[in-house]
């Protein structure tokens, strides 16, 4: 089997958008005022102020939340610095539909916010009653672009291989090479791990509210628990992303993944929603999948995080 690391590649995500607010900084003025209003004595009074209503970013905000529900949903966590790791198999449509993704939301804020600025700067201003100024104003208009930004990044994974230290010997070199190997290896075993997870809760998730329904009786306090479509079609996604992501070819993960699929992942949602003995049958086979996995211990992460890493003395 050729190594796992020419198999995948490293990518991260930059997502930024603007809450439509001033923050506390801006907004002191006010707090002071209000403070003096009350004839109270210190920082009492903190305060935020909406310059864009809710309603009005909301375009924006469904585009956020798509951009951001793809990326998770078709890369696994790598790191603590938001590097995630993404099957090479999966790189040329991964790409197309990020771009797709971005190009939506990029039109959204050019639609719904840049074309609308005087009139969301209008609505701000009588809104807040006067104090706009005194929060700072409405951004200008290159100011609200630059408050939504959206990019990928893309890195190789470095390859222990390919390390050249001339200032050291050989077998120095060596031992470095075999040390950044093992921690590639653990930081992949516990990629796997994650992924076991995700398929351990879509499997339990779905376990769980079928069980509800079962145990549900007319007369009973409450609604009928619901059966949701996306208690099958996400377990089809894992199905068809995850064996992408298993790039060191687990037997374990391939294993559940093989399980999931075919006893889980082609239920038909209708059936389900209205016949006891599909829903003992989806039951009976979620409850065996999830017996198989019971054992399994994800390994830990013993990278630092950020907060461990900042704490350590210069």
């Amino acid at each position: 089997m050729s190594d796992w690391r020419n198999k995948a590649i490293l990518v991260r995500l930059t997502l930024g958008a603007w809450n439509g607010t001033a923050g506390e900084r801006k907004c002191r003025p006010l707090a002071a005022e209000l403070g003096r209003n009350h004839n109270t004595h210190g920082n009492v009074f903190k305060s935020n102020a909406v310059l864009l209503e809710r309603a009005d970013r909301q375009p924006v905000t469904a585009a956020v939340c798509a951009i951001r529900s793809y990326f998770l949903e078709h890369t696994v966590p790598w790191d603590d610095r938001a590097w995630r790791l993404l099957g090479g198999n999966l790189i040329l449509p991964f790409r197309d539909k990020i771009a797709a993704l971005k190009d939506a939301f990029e039109s959204a804020v050019e639609t719904h916010l840049i074309r609308r600025h005087a009139c969301l700067e209008e609505k701000a201003r009588e809104r807040l009653n006067g104090a706009l100024d005194t929060v700072g104003g409405f951004p200008s208009v290159d100011e609200l672009r630059g408050k939504f930004k959206c990019r990928v990044g893309y890195e190789a994974l470095p390859n222990p291989d390919d390390l050249r230290l001339e200032c050291m010997a050989g077998w120095q070199v060596e031992q470095l090479r075999a040390e950044m190997k093992e921690r590639q290896d653990k930081k992949l075993a516990c990629a796997v791990g994650r992924m076991v997870e995700q398929l351990r809760a879509l499997v339990a998730n779905l376990v769980e509210n079928l069980r509800k329904r079962e145990e549900w009786r007319p007369g009973a306090p409450g609604k009928r628990p619901a059966i949701y479509d996306s208690l099958v079609t996400n377990l089809r996604e894992a199905c068809a992303v995850l064996p992408e992501l298993n790039v060191n070819e687990d037997r374990f993960l391939a294993n559940v993944i093989d399980k999931v699929r075919e006893r889980l992942a082609g239920l038909n949602i209708e059936a389900l929603k209205d016949d006891f003995v599909a829903r003992q049958s989806a039951i009976q086979a979620g409850a065996s999948i999830l017996d198989l996995m019971a054992d399994y211990e994800a390994p830990a992460d013993d990278e630092l995080s950020e907060e461990e890493a900042d704490a350590i003395p210069a």
